[in-house]
């Protein structure tokens, strides 16, 4: 499933010169907080976040508007030792990672699911671990289609119709009822 992410952070506004604890705003105006990290160089260009480690209490977080779906977050071990973190929305854990690669993973967690208001909260498990590309979707809801555009009222018969968001429904032996179809 390729996933058209709504945003993604890339830490171009984070600066410490060292580890450090403070806030800085990201993508969208959004202010982050993080504790006994620093900036590192990104992955792609610009920015990253080094997490310090577990011994540390290092952690990176922030409360964010309109849901959460899906997230993703590019992550590796920048020296010797083990990276790793979890991830969690509100206090519940979505999801961990752990690597002793020193190429880039990614962490994909799909189907959160949170609406509104959220904190995503990021915390170092093992030794240093450097975060970049942390991208997430708005949880929109589900959709619930109404058969208003359902037209078989002559018997029962097969066909389609198109529904929200343009999904195309198809019927088989089915007729129009009132406002259901059976």
């Amino acid at each position: 499933m390729e996933i058209d992410w709504d945003y993604v952070e890339v830490f171009d506004g984070l600066t410490t010169g060292g580890y450090d604890t403070g806030t800085f705003i990201g993508v969208d105006g959004i202010e982050w907080s993080y504790v006994h990290s620093m900036d590192d160089p990104g992955f792609d260009e610009g920015q990253a976040l080094r997490l310090a480690g577990a011994g540390d209490d290092s952690e990176l977080e922030a409360t964010i508007e309109n849901g959460i779906g899906h997230l993703s977050i590019d992550y590796k071990k920048p020296y010797g030792g083990d990276a790793g973190f979890t991830v969690e929305v509100d206090g519940d854990e979505v999801g961990a990672a752990w690597t002793d690669e020193d190429d880039i993973q990614t962490l994909l967690i799909e189907d959160i699911n949170v609406e509104g208001e959220f904190t995503l909260t990021i915390t170092a498990t093992d030794a240093q671990t450097q975060l970049d590309n942390i991208s997430w979707t708005e949880y929109v809801g589900s959709t619930t289609q109404a058969f208003d555009d359902f037209r078989e009222e002559s018997g029962y018969d097969d066909g389609s119709f198109i529904g929200v968001d343009g999904l195309e429904w198809y019927y088989f032996d089915t007729m129009q009822d009132g406002n259901q179809a059976r």
